[in-house]
C-alpha cells in the first residue's frame, strides 16, 4: 500500500496546472518515474507491452483513493478489457462491411433500392456499434420524420464531432453528402456515395470545378427524387465544446433547414476516451472508441427553421447555430478551420501537448465567445 503522504505528493505533481486537475497519463508516468512505489511496479509488470489505455486510469486512480483496496483486481479487470473488446469489435466491423457491401452490390446491378439502401441502413447502424456506442434519438414533434424529406423539402445541418454521427445519420436518413472528388473512385465507398447521389467537389488548386454552393443548388432543386442533403455547416470536425463558425452553403439555398443536435451526454474529459475526433490519428480514435466498454450518444432532430422574408444567409446559419448550441448546452466560437490547423501546428512541433489543448483553445478564443 502507497502511504497517503506519498500518494498525495504524486497528485500534486500530477497536477502541473495547480487547479486541482489531473491528466491521468500524467499520474500514471509519475507513478513510473517513483520507484519506491509498489503499485507503479504492479503497473509496469502488468503492462509490459505498455499499452494500458488512458481511458483505463480513472479506475486505476479511483483504487488507488480507496486505501489502494482491489487495485491489482481493478487494473487486471481494466487491462482485460480492450484486450478483448477491440479484436472482436473490429472482427465484426470489417465482416459486416464485407457482407454489407456484398448485398449492396447485389442490388445496385439488379437495380433494387431496397438491397442497396438496406444494406448501407443496415451497416451505417452496425458500424456505430462496433464502436461502442449507444445512440439514443429523440425528435421534436414538429420534426418530420426521414420517410418525408426530400432534395426539395430540407436540407439536413448538424453540428460535426466525429465521423459516427455521419454513420449513424446515413442509417436513420440514406442522405446525400459532400464529399472530395477522388472518393468518386473509390471502391464501395464511392459506388455508394453516387448511389446516394452524393455531390463531389474538386478543391485543388488550379482546376476548373463549379462552385459548390452551385451544385448545392442544383441538388435542392431538382425536379429527379434525389436523397436529401446533409451538411455539416461548421466545415470540419470539433471537440464539442462550442459550435465553431457556420459556413452559409445550406443557408443560401432558400431551403428549410433540419437541424440535428448530436452530443454525447455522460461524456467528462480526462474520465474516459474521448469520442470527439478532432485531430489526431484515426486508427488511435477507432481502437480507442472499441476499447472502451460503451459510450452514449444522443441524436435530437429539432424543428425545422424556415428563412425569415430578407434574412441573409449569415443571419439564417447564425439563428441555427444559436438554436444548435442552446439544444446542445455549449456556446458558440468565432472559431474555424484555421484555428484547428493551428492548434495541430503545435501539437507537431512541440510546443502544446494534447493535454492542453481544449485549454489553450478556450484561452485563445475565449474573447470572441458569444452567448447562445
Amino acid at each position: 500500500n502507497i502511504p497517503d503522504d506519498e500518494l498525495m505528493e504524486m497528485i500534486e505533481e500530477a497536477d502541473r496546472s495547480g487547479d486541482g486537475s489531473i491528466s491521468f497519463d500524467e499520474f500514471y508516468r509519475v507513478m513510473r518515474r517513483n520507484t519506491t512505489c509498489s503499485t507503479a511496479n504492479l503497473l509496469d509488470d502488468f503492462d509490459s507491452d505498455e499499452d494500458l489505455l488512458c481511458s483505463d486510469l480513472p479506475d486505476v486512480m479511483q483504487g488507488l483513493l480507496n486505501s489502494n483496496a482491489g487495485v491489482v483486481e481493478t487494473v487486471a479487470n481494466q487491462g482485460r478489457r480492450p484486450r478483448v473488446l477491440v479484436p472482436i469489435r473490429l472482427f465484426l466491423f470489417a465482416t459486416s462491411m464485407l457482407v454489407a457491401g456484398l448485398v449492396f452490390y447485389i442490388g445496385h446491378f439488379t437495380h433494387s433500392d431496397v438491397l442497396a439502401f438496406g444494406a448501407m441502413r443496415f451497416w451505417g447502424k452496425f458500424a456505430v456499434f462496433c464502436l461502442g456506442v449507444i445512440p439514443e434519438l429523440s425528435a421534436d414533434p414538429a420534426a418530420p420524420k426521414p420517410e418525408e424529406l426530400t432534395n426539395r423539402s430540407h436540407v439536413i445541418v448538424a453540428d460535426h464531432i466525429s465521423f459516427v454521427e455521419v454513420l449513424y445519420l446515413l442509417s436513420v436518413y440514406l442522405p446525400a453528402f459532400v464529399g472530395k472528388f477522388p472518393l468518386k473512385k473509390a471502391p464501395l465507398i464511392g459506388d455508394c456515395m453516387r448511389y446516394l447521389d452524393c455531390i463531389f467537389v474538386n478543391r485543388l488548386v488550379g482546376k476548373k470545378s463549379t462552385p459548390t454552393t452551385e451544385l448545392l443548388k442544383a441538388h435542392v432543386v431538382s425536379p429527379e427524387d434525389l436523397r436529401p442533403l446533409l451538411l455539416f455547416p461548421e466545415g470540419t470536425t470539433s471537440n464539442g465544446t462550442a459550435l465553431i463558425t457556420f459556413h452559409t452553403g445550406a443557408f443560401c439555398l432558400g431551403k428549410t433547414v433540419l437541424p440535428v443536435a448530436v452530443w454525447y451526454p455522460d461524456f467528462v474529459r480526462g474520465r474516459m476516451f474521448d469520442p470527439h475526433w478532432s485531430y489526431g490519428s484515426i486508427i488511435t480514435f477507432v481502437i480507442g472508441m472499441m476499447a472502451q466498454p460503451y459510450t452514449k450518444m444522443h441524436v435530437h432532430v429539432m424543428a425545422p427553421v424556415t428563412p425569415k422574408q430578407g434574412e441573409n444567409p449569415q443571419d439564417f446559419s447564425e439563428r441555427v447555430r444559436s438554436l444548435l448550441g442552446k439544444e446542445i448546452g455549449i456556446p458558440l466560437i468565432d472559431g474555424d478551420y484555421k484555428d484547428k490547423v493551428r492548434l495541430k501546428r503545435l501539437v507537431a512541433a512541440g510546443l502544446l501537448t494534447s493535454n492542453d489543448v481544449y485549454d489553450y483553445a478556450r484561452e485563445s478564443l475565449g474573447s470572441k465567445k458569444k452567448i447562445n
